[in-house]
């Protein structure tokens, strides 16, 4: 019955439909809970450590996978036969890691020439092939500062006929100076925005399967806000409703919760299912009589410190 009633608004309507969980994680603006799936975060977490690789941050676990794990070789070429579970399943990230990383060049020596996204169209051994190793006759681990020589590249002129427009492209890239400092690894935070530093915030934001904006969901996010207060009768929430409504009212934070939440899940459902939009002054009114109510059937026995939460509840309502 209580299941029923959640979903349904009536305890004998048990055949409403409810919400699939992917429907409910994602944030209000789109007519979600704002709650992040667990799957999403464990992505995120992964593509953290694979940044750490690439970032350099001096840690003891990135020293140990670079000198026995990728020996020197690149993150992008290196096997998954070896090592254990968890180094396996970052490496099944790789597809993903690549969108989101990129490199500013300096000095050349971390970068590596063939699987790195240092030019910004995608690894150069998946243009050329195997072939192209032998062919410009730069090897497989090779990074930017040691395919270069007295300032331009070393690479061969069989490379240069077979591949002409890569070439061309190297030829007007410049190249990495030994001078210029330590290269910086950029991670992705929007669609054209990296920066110099991972955020798990905005890397979930770039990964998650965005859904379009409910029509009133703004309006109703701008209308209700909630804030905090201190008052003799223990802490307070103020539910502010429109902009031109200045009266602040009190609810108790456990009343106003719980009620605001099955208001807005019944209202939710009555859109989603039943094309019925009601206006936000009948939710808010709804959920000042629900409050009403539950302060109205509460027993105060003795001297309890909430006793004069009702007389306190009608002087800030005025019906």
């Amino acid at each position: 019955m209580c299941s029923a009633f959640l979903w349904s608004g009536s305890p004998t309507i048990t055949h409403k439909a409810k919400f699939a969980w992917k429907d409910l994680c994602c944030p209000k603006e789109e007519g979600g809970l704002g709650i992040r799936r667990l799957s999403d975060t464990s992505r995120v977490f992964a593509l953290s450590l694979i940044w750490k690789l690439f970032s350099l941050t001096g840690s003891f676990w990135v020293a140990w996978t670079r000198q026995y794990l990728l020996k020197n070789s690149s993150y992008w070429d290196a096997s998954d036969k070896k090592g254990s579970w968890v180094w396996r399943k970052l490496l099944k990230h790789r597809p993903i890691a690549y969108e989101c990383i990129r490199f500013e060049v300096r000095n050349g020596v971390t970068v590596h020439f063939w699987f790195d996204n240092w030019l910004e169209i995608g690894r150069l051994i998946d243009i050329t092939g195997e072939l192209g190793i032998s062919y410009l006759g730069v090897s497989r681990s090779t990074t930017l500062a040691e395919a270069t020589r007295d300032d331009c590249w070393n690479i061969r002129r069989c490379g240069q006929r077979r591949y002409p427009h890569l070439c061309d492209t190297l030829a007007e890239t410049p190249r990495p100076v030994a001078s210029a400092g330590p290269d910086i690894a950029l991670w992705r935070h929007d669609q054209d925005d990296f920066k110099p530093y991972f955020s798990a915030t905005k890397t979930w934001n770039y990964l998650r399967v965005k859904k379009t904006k409910l029509p009133c969901m703004d309006e109703c996010c701008r209308e209700i806000t909630w804030s905090s207060d201190n008052t003799g009768l223990g802490r307070y929430s103020h539910l502010h409703v429109t902009p031109e409504q200045e009266q602040t009212r009190c609810y108790t934070p456990a009343l106003s919760f719980s009620d605001s939440h099955l208001c807005a899940v019944k209202e939710r459902n009555s859109r989603r299912h039943g094309s019925v939009y009601a206006p936000v002054d009948t939710t808010t009114k709804a959920i000042e009589n629900m409050v009403k109510k539950r302060i109205s059937s509460l027993k105060y026995m003795g001297n309890h410190k909430l006793r004069g939460l009702l007389v306190r509840w009608f002087t800030v309502y005025t019906y």
